[in-house]
């Protein structure tokens, strides 16, 4: 039997109107409530993730992901001006600021990646 995989089972225009029901211990439920608590997802979110056998993911590492993906945003700005300063300096001696300035932009950028990651 072929996986069917979420993406794939909700368009984007369904909404979610069917309930289903499950039953369990109040022992279970609580279980269930902390770990969906804890994921940072609410609990029809977690519970449908298991159901669907979809990774789950916490607030924590969606924003480790978001932060990770703004890092390497920053790494791509810096690589332009560092290509454009060695560029300038081909032609002549790139002057003493300009090289300051560039370098207190990388160091800025990790400063702003440390603390992103420590924010975590």
């Amino acid at each position: 039997m072929d996986t069917v995989y979420p993406r794939q089972i909700r368009c984007a225009r369904e909404t979610r109107t069917e309930i289903v029901r499950v039953r369990c211990t109040p022992s279970e439920r609580k279980a269930i409530e902390e770990l969906a608590n804890v994921a940072g997802q609410s609990l029809s979110d977690f519970v449908r993730a298991g159901a669907l056998s979809v990774d789950i993911r916490g607030r924590v590492e969606q924003r480790a992901i978001y932060a990770l993906a703004d890092a390497v945003g920053h790494m791509n700005v810096l690589g332009a001006q560092l290509k454009q300063w060695l560029a300038a300096r081909d032609g002549d001696d790139a002057s003493a600021a300009s090289s300051e300035r560039v370098l207190a932009e990388i160091e800025a950028a990790v400063r702003d990646v440390h603390e992103k990651v420590a924010a975590l």
